[in-house]
């Protein structure tokens, strides 16, 4: 009796971390298999209205036309939106606390613009001698990039869409976020909206962004088959993935589980052992070379 319960639960655990992983490793892969190509340069340039919280430092200087852009401190972001005359500017980029950008920073993504790039996530990177946990939140926020981003982006899909660090229409923006609880990836998902990951382009701060709030699983459900019915199958594919568990859990209940089963049937174990070490390399592969070496450096500094 309970040989079949420990059977019972190793299959549903396996066909858990199997699904989630797969998911994982196949974008991965994909992230790694392709250079980040860049939209071709034009000598046209977009009105951009740049959005920055007013505690932010000066932005930086741009290699960009003086009147076709303007910098906006905001303290409500809403407020800031609604009041942007949408006559003036053509597209909106909105920014989280920012310590630095390239100077062919607005150049990049009027470039993506004119290349029919209607909605754009870019590349936050976190910069300084990180903590622990800040070096752990940073890490989480690189393998969510290569995997929910450029990794979908590479396969044709859809970049996973923080709402922070992003480009939008100005017209499209001033009609869909009328409210903070207004998601906007989930409106370009419905409205087939492509959405660019650039990877190329950098915004640089101390600290990771927050994460999204995830996609409530009852309503994820509930949407399921409408979505499906509708043959959208972009927004398909984020509510599914809402009933994945993080890489952090698969990673924990699978180093668990190898060690429990080593003790009930170490023959058995040498699989969960194997998706293990498949799972680490697959997770190291996504973490960018600057996030290794800063820990390199933290940890040289602590033995000194």
């Amino acid at each position: 009796m309970a040989n079949t319960i420990f059977q019972i639960i190793d299959l549903i655990l396996l066909l858990v971390v199997l699904a989630s992983g797969i998911y994982i490793f196949v974008f991965s892969m994909a992230a790694l298999g392709g250079q980040k190509q860049r939209f071709p340069t034009t000598k046209k340039k977009c009105r951009i209205a740049i959005l920055i919280p007013d505690n932010n430092l000066p932005f930086k200087r741009q290699n960009y036309p003086i009147d076709k852009y303007k910098v906006f401190y905001y303290t409500n972001l809403i407020e800031t939106i609604t009041l942007l005359n949408e006559n003036e500017y053509d597209n909106v980029v909105i920014l989280g606390e920012t310590t630095y950008v390239s100077e062919n920073f607005l150049n990049d993504i009027s470039d993506a613009i004119y290349c029919n790039a209607q909605a754009i996530q870019l590349h936050h990177i976190t910069d300084g001698n990180l903590s622990r946990r800040l070096h752990h939140k940073a890490v989480n926020e690189e393998v969510r990039n290569a995997v929910l981003k450029w990794g979908h982006n590479r396969m044709g899909l859809s970049s996973a869409f923080d709402g922070i660090d992003v480009v939008l229409d100005t017209h499209w923006l001033k009609d869909n976020l009328k409210s903070e609880k207004a998601n906007l990836e989930n409106r370009l998902l419905h409205q087939g909206i492509y959405i660019y990951y650039l990877p190329y382009i950098s915004v640089h701060s101390p600290e990771p962004r927050p994460q999204p709030q995830k996609f409530p699983k009852k309503k994820a459900l509930s949407n399921l088959f409408p979505i499906f019915m509708e043959g959208n199958f972009q927004y398909l594919g984020k509510l599914i993935r809402c009933f994945f568990p993080s890489w952090q859990s698969i990673l924990f209940l699978t180093f668990g589980w190898s060690v429990i089963h080593t003790f009930v049937d170490w023959r058995g174990s040498l699989l969960w052992w194997g998706i293990l070490l498949i799972f680490l390399l697959t997770i190291c592969a996504d973490i960018p070379d600057y996030l290794v070496k800063d820990k390199k450096k933290n940890t040289k500094k602590a033995k000194q």
